[in-house]
């Protein structure tokens, strides 16, 4: 009689965790982009592979070199790196040398158009931008921004 009652526990346990697995397999989770992405500035430099999810609009960036885990860098209403978040302002004049808009930085990443299209040219595979100082440019899956300094190269 025990036996039964014991062998009935088991196959309830064996079913929970079945169904536990299960449900938590369907889990939403945000997909990732991988990039190999150069940046060049006065305060990052960093060549190597990035994993890039967007979540509702935070933009987090994961940086490896040669397999290993650097850093990563999250954009949301404040811009963190290195264990340090800076209003997107102060991120910007850092990184860029002066500040332009606050979401500049993460329209290059995402490879958007940047300056509201601001001598905006349509190329045969994407778009070009020449803004002053400023280079940038899209074709399929790549990306090129450079300024002075400063230097963001991302191939997806």
């Amino acid at each position: 009689m025990a036996n039964k009652l014991y062998l009935k526990l088991y196959i309830k346990l064996f079913l929970g965790l079945i169904l536990a697995l299960n449900l938590s397999s369907c889990v939403k989770q945000t997909p990732s982009t991988t990039i190999n992405i150069t940046l060049k500035s006065p305060l990052i430099k960093f060549k190597g592979q990035g994993f890039l999810r967007n979540h509702k609009g935070d933009l987090s960036l994961d940086l490896y070199t040669l397999g290993k885990y650097v850093n990563t860098l999250k954009i949301n209403e404040k811009i963190c790196f290195d264990g340090e978040c800076y209003t997107k302002k102060s991120f910007n004049e850092k990184f860029f040398g002066k500040w332009y808009y606050d979401d500049l930085l993460k329209d290059i990443i995402e490879c958007k158009s940047i300056f509201q299209k601001k001598n905006f040219t349509k190329t045969q595979d994407g778009f070009m931008q020449k803004i002053d100082d400023i280079e940038y440019q899209k074709s399929n899956l790549n990306c090129s921004f450079s300024l002075n300094k400063t230097t963001i190269k991302i191939n997806k």
